[in-house]
This record gives C-alpha cells, structure tokens and sequence, in this order.
C-alpha cells in the first residue's frame, strides 16, 4: 500500500507540474523535478552554481587615495612654505683666489644668529671673498608677497629669498605638474661667470650666464612640454642641468662649461 501512495503521488506531481509549465517561471518549474525546496537560495545544496553566500562582488577599483599624494602628479616639487629648523654646518672659509675676505673663521660671524663664514667656490677661478651667511628668511612670507624662501639653497646651505621664482607649491601649477627648483649651471655672481655646473647661490638675486641661453634661478612650474625633467643631467658625458627657461616657459638642458 505505501509503494503505491508513493507512485500515486510522483504521478499527481508529475501531472501538476505540467499544468502550470506554461504561465510559472523557469526557476520555479525546475524545483518541480526534485524534492529541492521552491525558494532556496543560489548557492545551497540544489541551487545551482551563481556562487556561495557570503561571496560578495569585488569592490569597484578605485584611484590611489593615500594622504598628501594627489592623483596624476608626479613625486617630487615643493609643498611646504617654510623651513625645518636646523642648526647649520660650521662655515668652510679658506682664502680666496683675488677676493676681499671678510672674515676667516665662524667666530668672526654671529653664532647665535646661524653665522657661518664660507667663501664662494666659483670655477674656473675662484676670486670671490670668504663672509659671514645668515639665513634670510625661514618662510615665504619672509620674502615678500608671492616671494620665496630657498631652503638651504644658498652655497653655504643658508636660506635665502629666491625673487625669480613663479610658484610657491605645487598647487600653484596645473594638473600632473609640480613647483620645483630651476639652479643654472652657470651663473654670474658678484659680476664672475661662475660655471662648471658648481656655480654658487649668494643672495638669490643671480642671473643665468652667457651660455645658458637665459634659464633662471628659483622655483617654476614644470610643463608639458618639458624636454627634461628638473635637475637632470644630460647624456653623452656633456656638462649641463635641466633648468627653467622662462622666455621659453618650459625646461631644458642648459649647457656650459
């Protein structure tokens, strides 16, 4: 008698399902040939292969978010106004080829304001006289509106006010673009042509020597018509920086003894 309820009732299921195959949903119809339950969720015993509970999709990708790097802008430039405090190296004065030396040691200079006595090396000759450097600013404000401050920029690693500049940070440039710091590889300091891609920065107030074809000292947005990228060096041995031209508004490599 039980054999026979069972097959009774296989055949009433079998005969049901087909009465309702035309106007049920797919899904609901393929629980009719087994004994899963109608409803179970993806991914249970018999419910199909869409994946186990708990599996989540994977987060959308998403841009590097890491604080104080903005996205697209390369590493590097400035992005600070002001400089860390430091206590200076002790001054490297030794006598000069020519020059008025003013004095001959940090003891001739004002310790407690940072003084140092060092001497200008300006190649090929050096006639520039040994004096006492102090820091000028420790802060842009120091310098004026919009002005600079150069951060250990100075030959004896003074600070000092670099008026040429165009940019203070790297907000001051366009998008993927950076405020970075242009040092020609020849100057005119104190009226010597100083080269040899050591030319020293006095006071800021510099200018770019003959053979540089007029590229500046300060900081300066880089570009993207850039053809080097700030303070590098060229290759083939030739002696040259990748500096700031601003009658040309982009950067370069300015060569020179």
């Amino acid at each position: 008698m039980k054999r026979l309820a069972s097959r009774s009732n296989s055949f009433m299921r079998a005969l049901a399902c087909a009465a309702v195959v035309l106007v049920v949903p797919p899904a609901v119809v393929g629980a009719c040939g087994s004994d899963a339950e109608i409803g179970a969720p993806p991914g249970s015993a018999d419910g199909g292969d869409e994946g186990t509970p708990g599996d989540a999709a994977p987060p959308p990708e998403t841009e590097d978010a890491e604080a104080g790097v903005e996205a697209g802008r390369p590493e590097g430039g400035r992005t600070l106004t002001a400089c860390a405090p430091r206590v200076r190296d002790p001054g490297s004065a030794t006598p000069s080829d020519g020059g008025a030396d003013l004095c001959a040691s940090d003891d001739a200079c004002d310790a407690d304001g940072g003084g140092r006595c060092a001497a200008p090396t300006c190649l090929p000759s050096r006639a520039l006289g040994a004096r006492c450097t102090y820091d000028a600013c420790t802060k842009d404000a120091d310098c004026g509106p919009g002005g600079v401050c150069g951060c250990g920029a100075g030959f004896a690693g003074q600070n000092v006010c670099l008026g040429q500049s165009t940019c203070q940070t790297n907000d001051d440039c366009g998008a993927s673009q950076i405020c970075a710091r242009s040092h020609p590889c020849t100057l005119i300091v104190e009226g010597e042509v100083c080269s040899y891609c050591n030319a020293p920065i006095v006071d800021g107030t510099e200018t770019a020597g003959p053979a540089n074809g007029g590229s500046s000292v300060g900081y300066f947005c880089t570009t993207p018509s850039d053809l080097c990228r700030p303070g590098a060096t060229p290759d083939g041995g030739n002696q040259g920086v990748c500096s700031y031209f601003p009658a040309r508004q982009l950067w370069d490599f300015d060569f020179g003894p």
